[in-house]
């Protein structure tokens, strides 16, 4: 669990990164929206492409990390499932705080958190 822990820390930096970046270079400037496959339906043909390839969620096999953007598009959270392999997170709200429960799902967000 503690390499699986530091691997999707890591990934989940780096897609922090891609997606600040995403929003820097559209016209106008938006977060992705809300999707199930954030690296393939947007990052991974994004430019300048900073994720080449599809990040996946170590707790879960085979499947990307969670995205969520919130109603109003300005904020965004992309989140791992954690060692529990269950979804805790369900979303951010227009504030940027976090919505469900603060167990042991991993995040990356521009909001405030929980």
């Amino acid at each position: 669990d503690e390499a699986n822990i530091s691997k999707a820390k890591g990934e989940l930096s780096v897609l922090r990164t891609a997606i600040e970046s995403f929003y820097m270079n559209s016209t106008p400037n938006a977060y992705p929206g809300t999707t199930q496959n954030i690296c393939v339906d947007d990052l991974n043909g994004a430019s300048p492409l900073i994720v080449g390839e599809v990040l996946q969620d170590p707790f879960r096999a085979s499947n990307e990390y969670r995205f969520r953007r919130s109603g109003n598009g300005d904020y965004y959270v992309v989140y791992s499932y954690g060692s529990d392999g269950a979804q805790d997170i369900t979303g951010i709200s227009n504030a940027g705080v976090l919505t469900g429960t603060n167990d042991d799902d991993i995040y990356a967000s521009n909001g405030t958190g929980f």
